[in-house]
């Protein structure tokens, strides 16, 4: 294991993960993650695309989810009777890379910690790690050797503060291996499809009242009737034009 100097979420974090695969996209890579797919995970990847998150997103979950670490980072240790410090790491390799919520002094249970889910919860109970984050834990545990990840979900208080305890299984480290092999293969291979422009519609010119003026002392009659019906078979002409695209559907 390679240990990094760096801040979680900071700017250098951010750079310096880009050139790893991270622990956090092992479950959209093994196509487990409720959250994102794979092929939006291989176009990110691919480009260079940052994920975009809305306002909401950051406060709700991802500074929520900073809150809950920080509160039951507490309960955590009590639970393990030991302490527990982020680290930053990759693979001997360098090429999987993991940012742990935490690790003991030495280096064999690592932590992660979810915020407090219902259906999640439940599956710890029964002491089952969910699928939708278990290949993060597996490349945890690669990542550091470790022998075993606590795994908690949790508001940050005691009452809401469930865990279970998770190790490799036979082919876990194999699978995940082979897993992100076949993803950086399709990576190299991935081209980005064109992103369609929305169709916009064209304005249609709007027909022009009919009116009619009679002169009280000649009598005669004046009418926009020639304007209108040249307006009108504008209208017309553009009603007929093939559909060729969504454009034109517009």
């Amino acid at each position: 294991m390679i240990v990094y100097d760096l801040i979680p979420n900071s700017e250098e974090w951010l750079a310096w993960r880009a050139e790893f695969d991270c622990a956090s996209e092992a479950s959209p890579m093994m196509g487990a993650s409720p959250h994102i797919k794979r092929n939006a995970l291989l176009h990110l990847k691919a480009t260079g695309t940052k994920q975009e998150f809305s306002d909401w997103v950051r406060q709700r979950i991802l500074d929520e989810g900073h809150r809950v670490e920080a509160a039951a980072r507490p309960l955590a240790e009590d639970y393990l009777a030991d302490e527990l410090s982020q680290l930053v790491a990759s693979d001997d390799d360098g090429m999987l890379s993991a940012s742990l919520d935490g690790i003991n002094p030495d280096y064999q249970t690592v932590w992660e910690c979810k915020q407090w889910n219902e259906e999640k919860a439940a599956l710890v109970e029964q002491g089952i790690v969910p699928e939708a984050d278990r290949w993060q834990v597996v490349q945890q545990l690669v990542v550091t050797g470790a022998k075993r990840c606590l795994y908690t979900v949790t508001d940050g208080t005691p009452e809401r503060f469930v865990c279970c305890f998770y190790a490799l299984q036979k082919h876990d480290e194999r699978d995940l291996r082979a897993g992100w092999a076949q993803f950086n293969e399709d990576r190299a291979s991935f081209t980005p499809t064109e992103k369609v422009k929305a169709a916009v519609a064209e304005e249609v010119p709007n027909l022009p009242a009919v009116t009619y003026s009679l002169d009280k002392n000649s009598l005669a009659l004046t009418t926009n009737l020639d304007a209108f019906k040249s307006r009108a078979a504008m209208v017309i002409e553009m009603s007929q034009r093939p559909i060729r695209t969504d454009q034109d559907l517009a």
